[in-house]
């Protein structure tokens, strides 16, 4: 009786665990499958950079606008310059200053209060139409018409992949897939 005891509990130690083979079979099959999910994660990883900015430049742009209404003055969202990786005047790659413009030239002075900063991110690309280095909130909320493409970097933009940003004249701000649905 005795010996069967010990030879049980030997048994029961050489069916735990894993073989190697079996080790190895599973390696592999989650080596394919992290390599399938890999290129479609990247894609998301870029739609929450887009999605990300497009965030922060309207939360960026209704505060210039509360600001504007509640100190009586324009409120001006200035592209953050020198700008390395900006190729032309749409380019705001770099990130943005929104300040209260007391006089009105749409530059910041030494007077001005910056109300908030928002740094660009690696990744993404900003471009204002029509062209400006700054867009300007009026004392009331209201601005002039414009809008923001925001992209992935090394890609031009398209409906797939970015956003738009509209403006109206009213001071508003929306989110559009096409430059067709910004009026």
């Amino acid at each position: 009786m005795f010996e069967s005891k010990t030879l049980s509990i030997a048994a029961r130690r050489q069916t735990r665990g894993f073989t190697l083979v079996e080790l190895l079979v599973t390696m592999g099959l989650l080596g394919i499958l992290a390599a399938l999910a890999a290129p479609s994660f990247a894609d998301f990883m870029r739609q929450q950079r887009v999605k990300s900015m497009r965030d922060e430049m309207m939360a960026s742009i209704a505060h210039a606008r509360v600001e504007a209404i509640t100190r009586g003055h324009s409120v001006v969202l200035l592209r953050t310059t020198p700008c390395p990786q900006a190729v032309s005047p749409l380019d705001w790659d770099c990130g943005w200053a929104a300040f209260a413009d007391l006089n009105g030239n749409g530059a910041l002075d030494a007077n001005e209060t910056v109300l908030h900063e928002v740094q660009g991110r690696p990744g993404t690309r900003i471009r204002r139409s029509p062209a400006a280095s700054f867009h300007t909130i009026k004392r009331m909320g209201n601005s002039t018409f414009g809008r923001f493409e925001i992209f992935p970097a090394g890609s031009a933009f398209s409906p797939v992949n970015g956003v738009l940003l509209c403006l109206s004249k009213g001071g508003r701000v929306r989110s559009a897939r096409d430059a067709a649905d910004c009026h």
